[in-house]
């Protein structure tokens, strides 16, 4: 039974997956972020980081700085990033859903064009 070959550009039409790591610093000071982007082979293609510092302020709840925190670095991990990932894995604890609905993040996260997906139907139609 023959197998048949699949070349580099049917992985790039399948995208990218994206891991995002979000963990507060040892002193407390702020937080260490990361973003691994891998292929459809498990390869791994891109790795950001990036980290912030947060305010020891007295006027702000530790929550606000915390979600505020998370959501600036999330955004700047995301627009240093030169690749677009198709979705992205990150721990539920780590990250509240709410940070994705906003409108920044959602112009970052540009989604796959329907062409494209239509050029990958038909192509997998004619093998």
């Amino acid at each position: 039974m023959p197998i048949p070959y699949r070349d580099a550009d049917e992985l790039d039409d399948l995208g990218l997956a994206g891991y995002l790591k979000i963990q507060p610093r040892q002193d407390s000071s702020g937080f260490l972020a990361a973003l691994l982007l891998i292929n459809a082979r498990g390869e791994p293609v891109e790795f950001t980081y990036n980290r912030i510092e947060t305010p020891r302020a007295f006027l702000w709840r530790q929550a606000d700085i915390r979600r505020q925190a998370i959501k600036r670095i999330t955004v700047t991990l995301l627009s240093l990033c030169p690749k677009v990932p198709r979705f992205i894995l990150c721990l539920a604890a780590e990250v509240s859903s709410d940070i994705f609905c906003a409108e920044h993040v959602k112009r970052l996260l540009r989604l796959l064009p329907p062409s494209s997906m239509r050029n990958r139907r038909r192509r997998r139609a004619q093998e």
